[in-house]
C-alpha cells in the first residue's frame, strides 16, 4: 500500500489528499453536530416531558378528587342512602322506585366531571343495582373477576372491558360502603362496619377519556403515559399492546419513589426515560416514558440531510480538487515534459513559465542550466571530433608506411631483376594509389574513390607476385558518393591476402585465388560491407580479440585494429565488425555502419 502510494502521480496524491481531508473533516463535523443535536434534542424532549408530566399530574390530582368529593356527596343524599340501606337489607324490590332519582344524581354525577361512565351498588347479599338495567339484578362477576370485597379502602382496578354495555373501556374506582342502621335515619359511611352487611359503590370511569388526557399532555417524544397504582402496577394499559411495562423491574421502579425525574432504565434491550409524579387520591401514580431509540428517530431527517450534505460536499470537493490538483501540477508537468525532451534529446523550443513562482523559477533556472550544458558538450564535442580527426589522420598515417615500404620493396626486386615494365606498371598504380591515399589531407573520400584505391592496390599486388588474385566490387549506385572514411577497404583486402592466401593457393589452378566486396544500404539506416575470400580461413576469436581496446599493436592484424579504431572514432559505438568462416569457400569480414544522408553530398 505505501508502495502503491508512493508510486502514484503528484495531481493522484494531491486529488486523494484534498478528498481525504475533506471526507475526515466532514464526518468529524457530523459527528459531532449530530451529537450536539441529538443532546440537546434530548435535553429539551425531557424538559417539555417533565412539565408535561407536572401539568398532568396537577390535572388529574384535581378530576379525582372532585370525583370523591361528588360521589361522597351522592351517597349521603336521598335515594343513594335509601338504595345503599335497601341492598344491605336485601330490598330489591325497592329499586324501582329509585331509579329515577337515581338517574337523576348519576347523570348530575357525570356532568360534574367527563372521565365517569356510569355507576353502580353491589351489596354482599348478592343484591345488585345498575341504572343501566333499571334496576334489575345481574350477576356482576364477569366485570370484576377479582374478589371486590377485599378492598378495605377506596380503590382504583385495573383497565378492562365494560361488559354491561359491551362499548369501550373503563377503569372501575371500588368505594367500599356500609349502611350504620336499619330504620329512619340511617347513616352511609366509606368503611365496612363489623357486623353489619356491607356494600360496593363502583363508579366506572372511562378509560379511553383518560387516555385523551394522556394524549393532550404527550410530547413529540412521549413514548407512553399511564396510570399507576401505589405498587407500580398499570391501570390504563393493555397489556396486549405494551407486554414490557408490565415488567417486574418497571414495577418495582415505580413503585420504589413517588416522585422520578428522567430516571434512565434499561428494560430488554430498550433504553427509557422514566418520569413519574403521584396523585393526591388513592396512592395512584402517572408515569411518563422516553425511549432513546424514539429521541434518535426524531433526527432521523437530520440524518438524511447530513448524509445528503456529505454526499453533495465529496462531489463538490472531488471536482474542486481535480481542478485545483490540475491547476497546481501543470507547472510540475512541465518540468516533466522538459526533462523527458532533454532525455530524448528533443528540446528545441524552449518552454517558459507564466509565473515566477517556485516551479517557475525552477523552470527557468532549468532552461539556463539546460543553456550551459548544451554550450559546454557542444565545446567537448567539438573537441572530441578534433582530437578523433587528429586520432584518424595519425592512424592513416600509420597505414601508409606500412603499404608503402611492402611495394617499394617489391618494385625494387622488380628492377634489379630487370623486369621494368613490371616494375613501371607498378609505379603508376602506387602513383594513382597514393594520389587518393592523401587525398589534400581528408579524412573522409567517397565510396567511388574509396573502390579506385582498393583496385589500384589489387592491381599493385597483382603485378607484384603474378598472383592473378581474381577481384570484384559491387555497389549500390545510392552510395557511390558518400563519404566513408578513406582506406577502409585496402586493409581488408590486404589481409585477404597476407592471412588467406599462401604461395601453394595462389598458383593452385583449380581453386583460383579470389576477393569480393559487396556494399548494400538496408532499410535507409546501415551501411553493410562484405569483404569476401576463399582462402584457408579466419580464425575468429582472435580476429575478435584484435578489436578490443586493450588489443597489442603487433604486426598481426594490425589492420583490423586499425580500421575499428578509426570507425569508432567517426561513427562511434553504433558502428560493428563481425566475422563468418567457411575455409577454402567463403570467410567474410562483415562491417555495419551507420548511414548518414548529410554524408552524401547533392
Amino acid at each position: 500500500m505505501k508502495q502503491w502510494l508512493g508510486n502514484l502521480k503528484l495531481r493522484s496524491k494531491i486529488l486523494l489528499c484534498m478528498t481525504g481531508i475533506t471526507t475526515f473533516s466532514l464526518i468529524i463535523i457530523c459527528v459531532f453536530s449530530y451529537h450536539f443535536l441529538y443532546e440537546r434534542n434530548k435535553e429539551e424532549a425531557l424538559l417539555k416531558s417533565e412539565s408535561s408530566l407536572r401539568m398532568l399530574a396537577s390535572t388529574l390530582s384535581t378530576q379525582f378528587d372532585n370525583i370523591a368529593l361528588n360521589t361522597a356527596n351522592i351517597l349521603v343524599s336521598e335515594p343513594f342512602s335509601d338504595i345503599i340501606t335497601n341492598i344491605s337489607c336485601g330490598k330489591p324490590s325497592s329499586f324501582v322506585e329509585y331509579f329515577s332519582s337515581a338517574d337523576k344524581a348519576l347523570s348530575s354525577l357525570r356532568r360534574s366531571n367527563d372521565l365517569i361512565s356510569t355507576a353502580m351498588i353491589y351489596g354482599n347479599n348478592g343484591t345488585f343495582f345498575d341504572e343501566t338495567i333499571l334496576g334489575l339484578s345481574k350477576n356482576p362477576i364477569v366485570l370484576f373477576p377479582e374478589d371486590i370485597w377485599s378492598y378495605s379502602e377506596i380503590s382504583v382496578l385495573p383497565m378492562r372491558t365494560n361488559t354491561m354495555i359491551q362499548r369501550g373501556n373503563i377503569i372501575p374506582v371500588i368505594f367500599p360502603v356500609s349502611s350504620s342502621d336499619y330504620g329512619q335515619n340511617t347513616m352511609v359511611r366509606y368503611a365496612d362496619l363489623t357486623n353489619r352487611p356491607k356494600a360496593r359503590f363502583i363508579l366506572l370511569l372511562d378509560a379511553d377519556q383518560l387516555q385523551n388526557y394522556f394524549d393532550r399532555f404527550s410530547t413529540i417524544s412521549t413514548h407512553c403515559i399511564y396510570l399507576a397504582d401505589r405498587d407500580g402496577n398499570p391501570l390504563s394499559l393493555d397489556k396486549s399492546i405494551y407486554p414490557d411495562l408490565f415488567s417486574p423491574e418497571l414495577t418495582a421502579l415505580s413503585a420504589s419513589e413517588d416522585i422520578l425525574s428522567n430516571t434512565s432504565f434499561t428494560l430488554k434491550d430498550s433504553h427509557y426515560y422514566v418520569s413519574q409524579h403521584s396523585l393526591n387520591f388513592c396512592g395512584l401514580k402517572v408515569v411518563h416514558l422516553i425511549r432513546k431509540e424514539d429521541l434518535a428517530q426524531e433526527l432521523k431527517p437530520i440524518r438524511i440531510f447530513m448524509i445528503e450534505t456529505w454526499g453533495i460536499s465529496i462531489l463538490l470537493a472531488t471536482i474542486l480538487s481535480i481542478t485545483m490538483s490540475n491547476r497546481l501540477t501543470r507547472p510540475f508537468s512541465m518540468l516533466t515534459e522538459i526533462i523527458t525532451k532533454i532525455n530524448r534529446n528533443s528540446y528545441q523550443e524552449k518552454t517558459h513559465f507564466s509565473y515566477m513562482d517556485e516551479v517557475g523559477i525552477l523552470g527557468e533556472q532549468l532552461n539556463s542550466m539546460y543553456d550551459t550544458i548544451q554550450g559546454q558538450m557542444d565545446k567537448i564535442k567539438e573537441e572530441e571530433q578534433k582530437k578523433a580527426q587528429a586520432e584518424i589522420q595519425m592512424l592513416s598515417e600509420q597505414i601508409n608506411p606500412h603499404f608503402l615500404y611492402n611495394t617499394l620493396e617489391c618494385i625494387h626486386f622488380q628492377i634489379l631483376n630487370q623486369h621494368t615494365q613490371v616494375a613501371g606498371a607498378m609505379l603508376e598504380s602506387l602513383g594513382q594509389y597514393l594520389r587518393i591515399t592523401l587525398s589534400s589531407g581528408d579524412s573522409m573520400i567517397s565510396f567511388t574513390k574509396e573502390i579506385a584505391h582498393v583496385t589500384a592496390y589489387m592491381q599493385i599486388m597483382n603485378r607484384h607476385s603474378q598472383s592473378g588474385i581474381r577481384f570484384s566490387c559491387q555497389i549500390d549506385p545510392v552510395l557511390e558518393p558518400h563519404l566513408i572514411t578513406k582506406m577502409l577497404l585496402q586493409p581488408l583486402a590486404e589481409n585477404s591476402i597476407k592471412h588467406g592466401f599462401s604461395q601453394n593457393l595462389i598458383n593452385n589452378p583449380l581453386t583460383p585465388p579470389q576477393i569480393s566486396i559487396q556494399i548494400s544500404l538496408v532499410e535507409q539506416k546501415t551501411i553493410h560491407i562484405e569483404v569476401m575470400d576463399n582462402g584457408k580461413g579466419i580464425d575468429i576469436e582472435k580476429a575478435r580479440a584484435c578489436l578490443g581496446t586493450n588489443a597489442p599493436n603487433g604486426k598481426r592484424h594490425f589492420g583490423l585494429n586499425n580500421i575499428y579504431k578509426r570507425l569508432v572514432g567517426t561513427y562511434g559505438p553504433e558502428c560493428t565488425i563481425d566475422f563468418t568462416s567457411i575455409p577454402y569457400f567463403r570467410n567474410c569480414v562483415i562491417l555495419d555502419i551507420p548511414y548518414l544522408p548529410e554524408n552524401t553530398p547533392k
